[in-house]
């Protein structure tokens, strides 16, 4: 078995599963060739080639020694529809409860996920065939492929738009308009800012949902924090959240990761003496340097 292969069928395979695996393999690849064509041509340049096999491959899922290949991968694509689907609701879903903030790169990049349903083809079902523009707070891994990438940035999306959304609007528009010179075509992530804010404000006891945090209060929070930030900061997660009606598993691991991502940020600001960076004021505004 070539170097190739064994990317595709585990080595540790008897050499008759090995052998029956690549047989079907290679006549579903003549299928998807021909599906191509539209029956016109059995060949195909190398590139095209490549880009089937990755495609076929998407949609046949885990290699399992003894399969009937045709049935899996008509299985497969059952299950693709089914991926589809539920990821169309998802960002039918989105786009009804998105808010109304201005964020080009949002509203673009829910338009564009938009037509991947469209322009999606099953013979390269791995391909992501929109433009993403609109960073998450927690990107998505680039292991995933197709609809299973869709799904996923979907779903981190969601999440940080119900947090967004549980937030006076025109406090989030404040302070969204201190983060950077323009907020509205500027690429940032909405979440980020507002959740550290929020999270400051929680550490001092004050209300998360004013998102503005004085001078003063910075200074709270720099007295706040001991040798050992852990315990305030998951105390921090569960007063936001409850501050904000949200209870989902989803919604913690989200925000907890969130703490992870700025801790480094923090540390550094607080060895300057200056937390003006970090957790940003309305009433007092700096605008951020964005990273």
């Amino acid at each position: 078995m070539t170097a190739g292969q064994s990317e595709v069928a585990p080595e540790k395979w008897s050499a008759s599963d090995q052998a029956a695996f690549f047989s079907q393999l290679y006549e579903l690849m003549a299928l998807c060739v021909r599906r191509y064509t539209g029956g016109d041509s059995t060949s195909v340049p190398r590139e095209i080639a490549q880009e089937l096999l990755d495609g076929l491959l998407f949609v046949l899922g885990t290699p399992v020694p003894g399969a009937n290949l045709m049935r899996q991968y008509e299985n497969g694509l059952k299950t693709l529809t089914q991926k589809m689907e539920t990821a169309k609701g998802l960002w039918r879903e989105i786009c009804l409860d998105a808010p109304d903030l201005g964020n080009l790169a949002l509203r673009d990049t829910l338009k564009e996920i938009g037509g991947f349903f469209s322009r999606h083809d099953p013979l390269f079902a791995h391909e992501l065939r929109c433009m993403i523009d609109y960073p998450l707070c927690h990107p998505v891994s680039e292991a995933l492929k197709g609809v299973d990438y869709i799904t996923d940035y979907l779903k981190r999306l969601k999440t940080e738009l119900e947090f967004i959304n549980a937030f006076p609007v025109k406090r989030v528009r404040q302070l969204l308009e201190v983060c950077c010179m323009d907020d509205h075509e500027q690429l940032f992530n909405l979440y980020e800012p507002l959740a550290v804010n929020a999270l400051g404000l929680a550490l001092i006891g004050e209300n998360p949902k004013k998102l503005d945090i004085s001078a003063h209060e910075r200074q709270k929070i720099a007295d706040r924090l001991g040798a050992d930030w852990k315990p305030a900061f998951e105390k921090a997660v569960h007063r936001v959240l409850e501050a904000l009606g949200l209870h989902s598993v989803k919604a913690e691991n989200y925000l907890t990761a969130c703490v992870q991502s700025f801790l480094p940020r923090l540390k550094v600001a607080m060895e300057s003496g200056d937390l003006s960076w970090v957790f940003l004021s309305v009433s007092e505004p700096a605008r951020l340097p964005m990273r």
